[in-house]
């Protein structure tokens, strides 16, 4: 289990979130989710983790229901 913070970025787009989380190491882990065209992508400066990329679908859901509630 994992926290996951989500900031909405309003000076990058109208969808567009910062992500931040920390791994086994407590390290931080920064990247986007940018939604275009009604699809989202993952984007990161540096290499992400598989445990993130093969969760990206979980962590779009989560986002959008956050959204949808709040």
């Amino acid at each position: 289990m994992r926290e996951f913070n989500y900031r909405k970025n309003n000076n990058a787009g109208a969808y567009v979130f910062d992500v931040d989380t920390a791994d086994e190491r407590g390290n931080r882990l920064f990247f986007r989710l940018i939604k275009e065209e009604n699809t989202w992508q993952l984007t990161s400066k540096l290499p992400m983790p598989e445990w993130i990329t093969d969760n990206r679908e979980l962590l779009i859901t989560e986002l959008e229901e956050g959204v949808l509630n709040n």
